[in-house]
C-alpha cells in the first residue's frame, strides 16, 4: 500500500517527506493494488462482454467457471498493464497531491 511504502521508503532510504517520495511511495503501491483488483476487473469485464452474453448467469458462475476451464491463474490475465496503468497514475496522484498540499493555502485541500 501506499502507507507502508511511504514509511518504508523514509526509514531505510532516508527520504524527505517530499513530493519525489509521495510519487515513488505511489509507484510502488501499483503493483499491490493491482494483485487485488485484477480478478474483480477480469470477471467484470467478462460479464460486460458481448460476446460473451448468456454465457454466465452472474459474478460467481463467471468466477467459477473461469477457474474450473483456465485455472486460477486465468483471473490475473492483464496483470502486467494493471500494474503499469496503477503504477503511473499512483504515482502522478500522489506526487500531484502532496505538491499542492504544499502549495495551496490552508483548507482548500
Amino acid at each position: 500500500s501506499y502507507a507502508t511504502a511511504h514509511s518504508t521508503l523514509r526509514r531505510h532510504l532516508g527520504m524527505r517527506d517530499d513530493s519525489i517520495l509521495a510519487s515513488l511511495s505511489g509507484v510502488l503501491a501499483g503493483a499491490p493494488e493491482a494483485l487485488v483488483t485484477t480478478p474483480f476487473q477480469l470477471v467484470k469485464i467478462r460479464l460486460q462482454a458481448k460476446h460473451n452474453a448468456g454465457l454466465y448467469t452472474g459474478t460467481a458462475h463467471c468466477l467459477t467457471e473461469t477457474v474450473r476451464k483456465e485455472g486460477p491463474l486465468a483471473l490475473f490475465g492483464g496483470l502486467g498493464a494493471t500494474v503499469w496503468r496503477n503504477s503511473v497514475w499512483n504515482g502522478v496522484f500522489f506526487g500531484a497531491m502532496h505538491f499542492l498540499k504544499d502549495v495551496v493555502p490552508g483548507q482548500i485541500l
